[in-house]
């Protein structure tokens, strides 16, 4: 089984990615190839060169070149039970959808307020630090990519405002709803 996940920073994406990976799953993140695709290109994959290289890679070579190369990932790893994780946008999505047929997409949700509260905490150098500038910096950006029609195209919603042990039983029902 071929999973894709979307939702927006803080939703819970990684933590859906480790309770599968727990399970077996082999967990491919975009972000990842967007920071390999970096350094061989001898930039350093700093947040801010990683959000302007996202940018700009995706204004040179269209908006599906990073699903092009998570693709060539998922040949690679050659798996029946994989992850895609970071999908931004519904042209990802749509990318996916033709070149891996049994693809399923789970969209993860949470309060703003929620993922907020998360992004502050995890304390990485990218996560703001006030709530204005989550609004104006993560949520604007997220929103120009085009993450809500990712979001809404997905077959699958979990809704993520609870406790770790809350996600993992709602993983378990969207795993079983997915093997119907």
């Amino acid at each position: 089984m071929i999973i894709g996940i979307t939702g927006r920073p803080g939703a819970g994406k990684s933590e859906v990615s480790r309770i599968l990976e727990s399970m077996g799953f082999v967990v491919i993140e975009m972000g990842s190839v967007i920071k390999s695709e970096m350094i061989k290109k001898g930039i350093e994959p700093t947040p801010k060169n990683t959000k302007e290289f996202m940018l700009h890679i995706r204004e040179m070579e269209g908006d599906e070149v990073i699903a092009k190369k998570t693709v060539e990932d998922v040949l690679i790893k050659n798996n029946d039970n994989i992850v895609i994780t970071g999908i931004r946008s519904l042209t990802e999505v749509e990318y996916f959808k033709k070149y891996i047929k049994n693809i399923k997409m789970l969209a993860i949700k949470s309060p703003q307020e929620t993922r907020f509260k998360r992004l502050n905490k995890r304390g990485r150098s990218d996560d703001p630090k006030t709530f204005g500038e989550f609004i104006n910096y993560r949520e604007n950006n997220e929103t120009k990519v085009g993450i809500d029609e990712a979001i809404e195209s997905s077959e699958y919603v979990i809704e993520n405002s609870g406790t770790v042990e809350e996600l993992q039983r709602s993983v378990f029902l969207v795993l079983e709803d997915m093997n119907k």
